[in-house]
């Protein structure tokens, strides 16, 4: 799998991002991946789309 891994776990997910609607810690992205074509300009997520 190529998503990169953020570091934090499951139980510290503390919000959800207002622009696309993904569960945030502090307002960073829970899952993140480096490779994928889109990002969310406000939490920074990548969704991790298996292309790599």
């Amino acid at each position: 799998m190529c998503c990169d891994g953020t570091g934090y776990s499951r139980s510290e997910i503390d919000g959800e991002c207002p622009d696309c609607g993904e569960e945030t810690v502090d307002g960073d992205a829970y899952e993140q991946c480096g490779y994928s074509p889109t990002e969310c300009k406000t939490c920074g997520w990548s969704p991790c789309d298996q292309s790599c």
